[in-house]
């Protein structure tokens, strides 16, 4: 029937991403720490610019951690923002407009 709800495929396709980001999370929260741990232990370079250097990918490192967060902040607001069942007739508007998107 015209007004029967269907799983809806954009919040499915949010769902699917927000899995997939959650799981790289952790990888790319913790992708300069090795950097940042071997500069503060003073065995891999040490002075005053190695000092700067230093603290530039220590920043690197917070701001990075909070961007990833903020991605996966904004994915749970769509998720939370968007419907998990819409009409069949929404269901194909969204999957045809994903089709025509995706041709070019």
């Amino acid at each position: 029937m015209a007004g029967d709800k269907v799983p809806n495929p954009e919040y499915q396709d949010l769902e699917r991403l927000r899995g997939r980001i959650g799981k790289a999370a952790p990888a790319m929260r913790s992708a300069l720490d090795g950097t940042v741990q071997a500069m503060g232990s003073g065995k891999v370079w040490i002075g005053t610019t190695a000092s700067a250097w230093g603290g530039e990918v220590s920043g690197r490192r917070q701001r990075l951690a909070s961007r990833v967060q903020a991605i996966l902040d904004e994915v749970d607001a769509e998720l939370r923002s968007t419907p998990r069942e819409c009409t069949q007739d929404e269901a194909d508007a969204y999957l045809r407009s994903r089709r025509f998107r995706h041709n070019y």
